[in-house]
């Protein structure tokens, strides 16, 4: 019985985090308050340890890596493809990001005829001038298809209570991966039918063979938002590439459960997993070395509004600052109007309204 309650617990709450964040990402068109004209300067001696995180993307200009666009990119694999290459443009600059529909379409095609339909959607994003590809994972499209997806952390979900509930539980930890697989091996025809990961390894094993035949070295890397960023984090430990998510249920407890498995090595060598305060998502499984924490300005009584990626988009980018050197990420509108944070500041004196109208 109480095993019974808590699955249906969990499952509500994972489902209302997905459900209300497809609410919050129904504009196809994101409006901007231009890079050239307003600016977010940062919190100085508060900024984020991790603002800036690798040496790969993203720009014409820099090596730099930075979270926020790290963000921008998990947020954006919601829109549809006739809405991308807009997006990519107006957060990049014109000709340095490309959204390549054709490869993800002809993959899906061949590797859905073999394996049946699959619930998961992701993107292509090319970086010529970076020699870089970022596969960006939006995961699921509705509440049912998340229903089935959170199987595959249920497991882990219920173990982490136990633990939680037991005296000195912390010392089950080093058994408790061997617990969830073996209740994954009961599941096991269940589970194979919602391993979603299985198609994204897969397409960027696929990716790799390109590379190879072409005899290029084009970096790839993982990033998605929310069971996206699950997905992410498991091909990354499988493929050894870096993945960044964010709000990603995590896989430390459920290692076990993939096929290949995954080790505590290459998850904390490959991912990096970005926490909103009282996100219930990120707080499933238990966490690998790289993850960074960031402030939620939800209501205290909506911990699920901590789970939509434009609210935490909009944190990390007022925190971090929208400037890296030569490169400037536009403001997006809905950061003021929507979620309530300051206005940028403008370069020029130009008032913030008049680029961004109150809807």
């Amino acid at each position: 019985g109480v095993f019974l309650v808590f699955i249906l617990v969990f499952c509500v709450i994972f489902i209302a985090a997905i459900t209300i964040t497809e609410k919050d990402l129904q504009d196809e068109t994101i409006d901007f308050a231009d890079a050239t004209d307003f600016y977010y300067g940062g919190s100085g001696s508060l900024d984020y340890a991790t603002c800036s995180i690798s040496k790969s993307l993203v720009g014409p200009d820099t090596t730099e890596s930075t979270m926020v666009d790290f963000a921008y990119l998990a947020s954006i694999a919601y829109l549809s493809d006739d809405s991308i290459q807009n997006a990519l443009d107006s957060w990049f600059g014109s000709n340095v990001a490309e959204n390549d529909s054709d490869i993800v379409n002809e993959f899906r095609t061949v590797y859905q005829e073999a394996n049946g339909k699959s619930a998961v959607t992701y993107k292509l994003f090319r970086f010529p001038n970076n020699n870089l590809d970022i596969v960006s994972i939006r995961g699921t499209k509705n509440a049912w298809d998340a229903l089935t997806d959170a199987q595959l952390w249920s497991s882990a979900a219920l173990a982490q209570y136990i633990k939680g509930i037991l005296p000195i539980g912390e010392l089950w930890t080093p058994i408790l991966p061997f617990l969830v697989k073996a209740v994954s091996i009961i599941e096991d025809k269940t589970l194979k039918e919602v391993s979603y990961y299985r198609e994204t390894t897969k397409f960027v094993q696929s990716l790799k063979e390109v590379n190879k035949s072409e005899g290029n070295d084009r970096s790839i890397e993982i990033t998605g938002h929310s069971l996206g960023g699950g997905l992410a984090m498991i091909t990354g430990a499988q493929e050894k590439i870096p993945a960044i998510a964010l709000s990603g249920p995590n896989n430390k407890i459920s290692r076990f459960t993939f096929d290949p498995q995954l080790t505590i090595d290459d998850l904390d060598q490959y991912t990096f997993n970005i926490v909103p305060d009282r996100d219930p998502v990120p707080r499933i499984d238990d966490l690998s070395r790289n993850y960074q924490r960031i402030r939620c300005k939800a209501a205290p009584n909506a911990p699920i509004d901590c789970h939509f990626v434009n609210r935490s988009l909009c944190e990390i980018l007022y925190t971090c600052g929208s400037d890296y050197g030569e490169n400037r990420r536009p403001i997006p509108c809905f950061c003021v109007h929507k979620y309530g944070y300051d206005a940028p500041t403008s370069r020029n004196g130009e008032a913030f309204e008049t680029s961004c109208p109150k809807p």
